[in-house]
């Protein structure tokens, strides 16, 4: 900034070379862990929850939703390009109870002049004291339901690019944190393989060649 407003014309810290900042907190909530946070909730605050654990959108995401962009005849919910962090807009689908827990809040909240689903108000104090009630550490903030989101999905199987659709990641790398979670999907990957390609395949025998290898040989190849 001080090149950019004429302050100086050159940069002393040029030849610095920076450590990699390593940002990538992954704490996601179990099952427990989730069902002991929502105990704690009024019916906003868990329809929020439900909803960041349930859609990966971020804090602000939520912030802007509006009932518009909750379609539940399609059973999908939306995000704006110019709420949304990459710019681009995303669309995904309801879970069966995030829909129930929305028609449910719909009904109880009433429509609003402005449209916003949630209100204007903030929840982060809300949202801090359930945890603390629930038992959770400083480790859980509200973003950690994306990560629960995009960790259940990967969890489950979902191949990577679809999640980087669904998380909204502009690039795989991002997406690519996560994919530890999965283990199994590379067992999956070879069973598919083997069952639709391999299996279908005629074995080409090997040539009746017999190979003896005698000591004095491999101790000359070892030699």
């Amino acid at each position: 900034m001080a090149i950019k407003w004429d302050w100086t014309a050159d940069n002393p810290v040029r030849q610095v070379r920076f450590f990699r900042e390593n940002n990538a907190r992954l704490r996601w909530l179990t099952l427990e862990e989730e069902t002991e946070l929502v105990k704690h909730c009024d019916r906003r605050l868990k329809t929020l929850v439900l909803a960041g654990a349930d859609t990966g959108f971020r804090a602000g995401e939520l912030r802007s939703l509006r009932w518009q962009d909750v379609d539940f005849a399609r059973g999908t919910v939306s995000v704006a390009s110019y709420y949304t962090k990459n710019g681009d807009p995303r669309n995904n689908p309801m879970t069966k109870r995030l829909e129930q827990a929305l028609r449910e809040w719909k009904d109880a909240a009433g429509n609003r002049a402005d449209g916003l689903v949630f209100g204007p108000q903030q929840w982060r104090k809300a949202f801090e004291r359930a945890k603390k009630l629930a038992g959770l550490g400083k480790d859980v903030v509200f973003h950690s339901l994306r990560h629960t989101y995009i960790s259940r999905l990967v969890m489950a199987g979902v191949d990577i690019r679809t999640v980087q659709e669904l998380a909204g990641h502009r690039t795989i790398t991002m997406t690519m944190r996560y994919a530890h979670l999965g283990p199994e999907r590379k067992k999956r990957a070879v069973a598919r393989l083997d069952a639709e390609v391999t299996a279908n395949l005629t074995t080409v025998p090997f040539a009746g060649v017999s190979v003896s290898l005698e000591v004095p040989q491999l101790q000359a190849v070892a030699r």
